[in-house]
């Protein structure tokens, strides 16, 4: 018994890690905090990228291009975690929905794609992926031993109209 609620303990700190984590995430992003963005984006993605100049580059373009278009991120929402999964290897993947809202002259665009956090640690920290910027195919190619059983709701946009 003692052990079964010693592991719901580890759990519990672990999920309040994880929604204290992808908070400061979500915030960075919405402030353009992109130093903050990388310090929490997995070191395994910002390799795969090229390394933190060519990454922070890439976001600084994708802004240019969002501010180009009349797009404003007005809000960077969060659902609750979903199921947590762990590798063979000691690393947990675990989505957590979000939904950014986009403010143009005329209407509100919504972009729904989860944020893939990772954790190499027992869930003491945790590292993010949005799922809206990779594909599978290279999520498994940045982590071999990546869940095949885990589930990634799909990116979805659309307006208000």
């Amino acid at each position: 018994m003692f052990l079964i609620f010693s592991s719901a303990g580890l759990f519990a700190q672990a999920n309040e890690n994880l929604l204290k984590s992808v908070k400061l995430y979500a915030e960075a992003n919405q402030d353009k905090d992109w130093k903050k963005v990388l310090e929490l984006t997995s070191p395994r993605l910002i390799e795969f990228i090229g390394g933190e100049e060519k990454m922070l580059l890439d976001i600084k373009r994708s802004d240019i291009k969002l501010k180009n278009s009349g797009l404003k991120l007005v809000s960077f929402e969060l659902s609750q975690p979903l199921q947590e999964y762990k590798t063979s290897e000691g690393d947990i993947f675990c989505a957590v929905p979000a939904r950014l809202c986009f403010k143009g002259e005329v209407s509100k665009l919504y972009s729904e794609a989860p944020i893939l956090a990772i954790s190499s640690d027992d869930g003491l920290t945790w590292k993010f992926i949005s799922v809206a910027e990779i594909n599978r195919i290279d999520l498994v190619n940045i982590f071999p031993k990546f869940p095949k059983e885990m589930k990634l709701p799909m990116l979805r946009v659309y307006t208000d109209e």
